[in-house]
């Protein structure tokens, strides 16, 4: 499987290195702002735990006991505090579990586009000054003026 004649020239290579290049913006674009994310639930899920310390340092503030007489304010204030609680400790997993996965993976391909890039980049100019090199022993005498091989006739820049 190869590239079509339409892609073997420099504007087709320029083209492609702007499309990596792209990519790759949009992928940083994409770790920055999924670090920012898990920055900011780590943030807010830290301040809402330190809400429920707060209050759990407060006199009279605790859950009710079995038996002891329970009002639907202090159930009701009860419910908000524990599910506060609760919300921060999801939201300080979730970014942990961000930081750990997703961004890890795209940082991970992040760097496996970059290489590639530049691999690419390499290989291409490798084949370009062989094509060159070839094109200039032709025109030396090496071989008869005017005739280009076939092969070298599809590498045309």
């Amino acid at each position: 499987m190869g590239f079509g004649t339409e892609l073997c020239g420099p504007q087709a290579h320029s083209a492609l290195l702007q499309l990596q290049d792209s990519e790759l913006r949009l992928l940083e674009l994409m770790k920055k702002w999924m670090v920012q994310r898990a920055k900011s639930d780590r943030e807010y899920a830290a301040l809402l735990h330190n809400t429920f310390c707060q209050l759990e340092k407060q006199e009279g503030f605790r859950q009710p006991l079995p038996g002891d007489y329970k009002s639907q304010i202090s159930k009701s204030w009860w419910v908000l505090v524990s599910q506060t609680e609760g919300l921060s400790q999801i939201l300080r997993r979730h970014a942990e579990d961000l930081a750990a996965g997703p961004l890890n993976k795209l940082t991970l391909l992040i760097r496996d586009k970059q290489q590639l890039r530049k691999a690419y980049s390499e290989q291409w100019q490798q084949l370009n000054q062989d094509y060159v090199r070839a094109l200039s022993a032709m025109g030396s005498g090496v071989s008869s003026p005017g005739r280009r091989p076939s092969s070298l006739g599809q590498l045309q820049p």
